[in-house]
This record gives C-alpha cells, sequence and structure tokens, in this order.
C-alpha cells in the first residue's frame, strides 16, 4: 500500500473518531439539559416548546406582571386557536422566579448568606431538581410558608437529609421544609451553581420587595419557532431563549458565528444558575460543531474519490467477465462450427 494511501486512512480515520466523539458529546449534552416541561406537556399529536425570558433587575417584574404576560399569552394561543377558548383548564403551563439572598436559622445553627428563589407556577416541571428526601411545594398549596432546600444547606442547619417537615426562620417569617434537592457536584453546573447554599420558597411568602426577572412559558408548538415568536410579540425587554432543540447539532452549527455575542455581557443583569450552566455546554458545542462539520468535508472527498474508484474498479471487473465470457462462447462457437463443418477442417 502506498504511503499515500496509508496518510489518507489515517487522516480520515482521525477525523471520523473525533466527529463521533463531537456527536457523543451533543447527544449527552441534549438528553442532560432536555427541557422537562414539553416531555411532560406533550402528547401524541401534540408537541409543546419552552421558551425562557431573562430580564434586567431594573425591569423586575412582580406577579401582577405574571399574570399580564399569562394573559397576553393566552389571547394569542386562543386567536391561533390552540387552545379551547371554553376551557377551564389552562392547556399550557408557565413559571417566573427571581433570585435574592438572605440570612437563614435553624433552631441551634444559622447561615449568614444563601441564594433564595421566589417562585410561581410550575417551577419544579421546568427545573425538576433531584430530590434527595420529600416533596416539592406547588402553588396549590394551601400552606405557602414552605421551603425546598438543597444538601448544602441541610448539611450545614441540620448535618442531614433527612429533614423535611422540620422548620427554617428566614427574616421574620418561619418555613416548613417539604423537600431537600442535591446540589450540582462537579463541572461547568458547580461553577454556574457557586459555593452558597440554595432555598427555594413560593414568592407570596416573601416580602413585598422581592422580585422576578425569569418568566418561563411551555406551549404547544404550532409549527417550528412559534412558540420563541409567540413570546417576542408579548414579552417586551427580555433575553428570549428557545430551550426546545438547543443542543440541536444543526442548531449548534449555526450558532458557531454567534460565539462573540455569545461570550459578551452587554446586559444589566445575571442569568440564574440554570441558564449559565447551559450557556457553558452550549459553547462547547457550538466551538466543536462547526470545525467539525468543516473537517468532514475531507471523509466527504475521500468517500466520493473511494466511490469513483470503486465504480472504476467494478466497470473493470465487469469488462472483464463480460470478455471472459464472450471468449468462452467464442470458443464454443468454433467447437459447434468443427462438428457440423469437418469438411472446412479436414481441408485445412
Amino acid at each position: 500500500m502506498k504511503t499515500w494511501v496509508k496518510l489518507l486512512i489515517a487522516v480520515n480515520a482521525l477525523l471520523l473518531l473525533m466527529a463521533g466523539g463531537v456527536l457523543i458529546y451533543v447527544r449527552v449534552m441534549s438528553q442532560k439539559y432536555r427541557p422537562n416541561a414539553p416531555i411532560v406537556w406533550s402528547s401524541e399529536g401534540r408537541e409543546y416548546a419552552q421558551v425562557s425570558c431573562y430580564f434586567p433587575s431594573v425591569l423586575a417584574f412582580d406577579i401582577n406582571g405574571v399574570y399580564t404576560y399569562r394573559g397576553q399569552i393566552q389571547n394569542a394561543l386562543k386567536t391561533a386557536s390552540l387552545v379551547d377558548k371554553d376551557s377551564k383548564v389552562m392547556q399550557w403551563t408557565d413559571c417566573a422566579y427571581g433570585e435574592r439572598t438572605s440570612e437563614i436559622q435553624s433552631e441551634d445553627r444559622s447561615i449568614n448568606e444563601v441564594v433564595v428563589t421566589g417562585t410561581i407556577g410550575d417551577f419544579f416541571v421546568f427545573h425538576p431538581l433531584e430530590l434527595l428526601s420529600g416533596v416539592y411545594y406547588n402553588d396549590s398549596d394551601i400552606n405557602l410558608d414552605c421551603m425546598v432546600i438543597d444538601d448544602l444547606t441541610a448539611w450545614q442547619l441540620f448535618g442531614g437529609m433527612d429533614v423535611a417537615g422540620m422548620s427554617i426562620k428566614m427574616g421574620d417569617k418561619i418555613y416548613t421544609i417539604s423537600g431537600v434537592v442535591a446540589s450540582p457536584d462537579r463541572g461547568s453546573d458547580k461553577l454556574a451553581y457557586g459555593d452558597l447554599p440554595h432555598v427555594y420558597v413560593p414568592y407570596m411568602s416573601l416580602p413585598s420587595t422581592a422580585s422576578l426577572t425569569v418568566y418561563e412559558m411551555c406551549i404547544p408548538e404550532a409549527v417550528e419557532g412559534y412558540a420563541a415568536n409567540l413570546a417576542k410579540d408579548n414579552v417586551q425587554n427580555a433575553v428570549l431563549v428557545d430551550q426546545t432543540d438547543r443542543f440541536d447539532i444543526i442548531k449548534l452549527i449555526q450558532g458557531f458565528k454567534d460565539l462573540d455575542d455569545s461570550v459578551m455581557i452587554r446586559t444589566g443583569f445575571a442569568y440564574p444558575w440554570f441558564e449559565n450552566s447551559l450557556r457553558a455546554a452550549e459553547l462547547k458545542g457550538r466551538v466543536f460543531a462547526l470545525p467539525m462539520a468543516v473537517l468532514m468535508v475531507i471523509p466527504a472527498i475521500t468517500l466520493v474519490y473511494l466511490m469513483f474508484v470503486t465504480a472504476k474498479l467494478i466497470a473493470r471487473f465487469v469488462k472483464y467477465i463480460r470478455d471472459r465470457i464472450e471468449d468462452r462462447r467464442q470458443i464454443r462457437l468454433k467447437k459447434l462450427y468443427a462438428k457440423t463443418h469437418p469438411q472446412d477442417t479436414s481441408a485445412t
């Protein structure tokens, strides 16, 4: 085998292995960060999409803002005949939340600073944090003085995970722990999460000064991109992110041209840790996706060349077979002629 052929095979094998690695990474990320709300709501014949809207702190909103966005989205869906106009049951879902820091206390311990996330709507449907014990709360609970804490909080305040039903004081209010969730322990997820403990409480149980900076919706997807466009038309002054197929390989390749924009911070707010974790994974996917797509041109050209060479070899082989068949036919014809015309052969 010629040296250049060996080199070509080695280069193509390496590129294919690298491309396979990128595809596996994208597949793992798409499964790990697949939005949960569309999975819960989508049914046979009807797909849902999830869109996140992030606001700067100066444009933070309260419960009235949630009602406003919810009403606008509902009216738009009715106009598009994507929900039953007469149904009293909501045929899509949403959530809103905002973060602040606070001090919390148990009977004998305290934590000077925790990240407090005040939530409205189906927050834990959109963000199904891993439950270590207990249960989530929801907006339909009669008692909204409840709290979900992470494992960092549980260890620092109680020294264990089985703390559902115990009490935590925050400000002048007593909260009952409903569940304990896991905090990220590795990679970009841990970096985005930070070192502070996190707790989650119903927004309505917080002081009136609390504000919301994230609004998320899970709505029917009539055609690709419909949910994102509907959000763009009805939720103003926010950074909109369509979470539905965020890690689709084609979208990552197309997003390579936006790398500069993705690493620049030109807005006056910080993303929640959920989004920061997604942005880190998405950036890695974009960095790898387009270069690999470009480099795959070499195996593609090689494949075309091999197909051309193979076609020529097949053509030569077919011609060889045809020639051999024709030679044998000529031999049979000569033998048959000799048998039927012995006088010709004797004369010669």
